[in-house]
């Protein structure tokens, strides 16, 4: 064995679906599963486990083979982008990841309790009181903790809040001009030549003509993440008056810039830089006190951590942004800890003693 695996009971507390989906990413690991007595072990225990990894075999055999159009396209490529790899290095990175096939499970097919379990969030055109998209000055578009929006502009541009953020649009003459004052957007520009449009976040201003992009904004750093097109960066805050350009990306390149730090830019997998926008968080072996940083800007029920033994725990897979109880479940399930209910409504991740 790779990997330091998992005993049948702690198997047992994530259920039979998210125990198969384990077992499901040990078949990408080139150990494969066949001669691993903990699986075998594992499948005989119940005809409920061996229906799940008969069903999540169907599952990834139907995301790998099949040639679906529309809705189950999209589905498919949800999940795929959600593929787990080979790289971890523990069994709870697998387990954690494990988590997936549970959640695209409810999310892309209709379950044995029947409707669609979708989490992502359903766009809808945001208005607010009175927007004044024709000058800067005051917040244009806002989203509260939690909602996530689409802004519809004037030329066609749609723009995707996410949890607590907030913009100031200024489409002025020959330029389309927008300052991200707080929080994450992903911006999807239509294309015009003679108007360029511009972001300013930070200490950065992107520069694109048309293209798919995402902008965040948090304390002291400012993360820019090209999907589609091609976008300029360069040094400063006023979006119409940009200095010269100091980086051009690619799709796929994302780019952070931290205070009194030197930009780097990086190639990043998949769609990791955007994958909120289908109701995920994702982790790649982030801190717990990372991932509960996260967590927390997608509810007003918040986590606290305070024993830095447990803050440092690794984390890896992808959760629903709009089910932090789920989130808790599966930290007390696969890691040596539980969730403490505090006077005040917040949740204490603590040690298990």
């Amino acid at each position: 064995m790779s990997v330091e695996l998992p005993t049948l009971n702690n198997l047992a507390k994530v259920g039979s679906v998210k125990a198969a989906a384990f077992w499901l990413e040990r078949l990408q690991d080139e150990d494969g599963y066949e001669d691993d007595d903990l699986f075998r072990a594992w499948l005989a225990t119940s005809d409920e486990n061996r229906d799940a990894w008969a069903h999540a075999l169907e599952l990834w055999d139907c995301f790998d083979e099949a040639e679906p159009e529309g809705e189950l396209e999209q589905i498919r490529q949800e999940a795929l982008a959600f593929r787990p790899r080979r790289t971890a290095a523990s069994w709870v990175r697998y387990a954690i990841a494990a988590a997936v096939l549970g959640i695209v499970g409810t999310t892309a097919f209709l379950t044995s309790e029947g409707g669609d379990k979708s989490v992502t969030p359903s766009p809808q055109i945001a208005q607010e009181a009175r927007p004044d998209p024709r000058a800067f000055g005051a917040l244009d578009y806002v989203t509260k903790v939690g909602e996530q929006r689409t802004v519809t502009l004037e030329d066609g541009s749609k723009l995707t809040l996410d949890t607590a953020s907030a913009i100031d649009v200024a489409y002025v003459g020959q330029s389309r001009l927008v300052r991200l004052v707080r929080g994450q957007v992903y911006f999807d520009v239509t294309h015009d030549t003679e108007r360029p449009f511009r972001v300013a976040a930070g200490e950065r201003i992107v520069t694109v003509l048309g293209t798919r992009f995402n902008v965040r904004l948090a304390p002291g750093q400012t993360s820019i993440y090209l999907e589609k097109g091609s976008i300029g960066v360069s040094p400063g805050s006023d979006p119409a008056h940009p200095m010269s350009e100091t980086f051009r990306l690619v799709p796929g390149q994302m780019l952070i810039a931290q205070a009194g730090k030197a930009d780097q830019v990086s190639t990043v997998q998949g769609q990791s830089g955007i994958e909120w926008r289908q109701g995920f968080v994702q982790f790649d072996g982030q801190t717990l006190g990372q991932a509960i940083v996260e967590v927390n800007r997608y509810t007003t029920r918040q986590m606290v951590l305070r024993d830095p033994n447990v803050a440092a725990l690794r984390v890896s897979g992808a959760f629903p942004t709009n089910n932090i109880e789920s989130f808790v479940q599966t930290l007390s399930a696969l890691y040596p800890v539980r969730v403490v209910p505090m006077a005040d409504g917040k949740l204490e991740i603590v040690a298990e003693r």
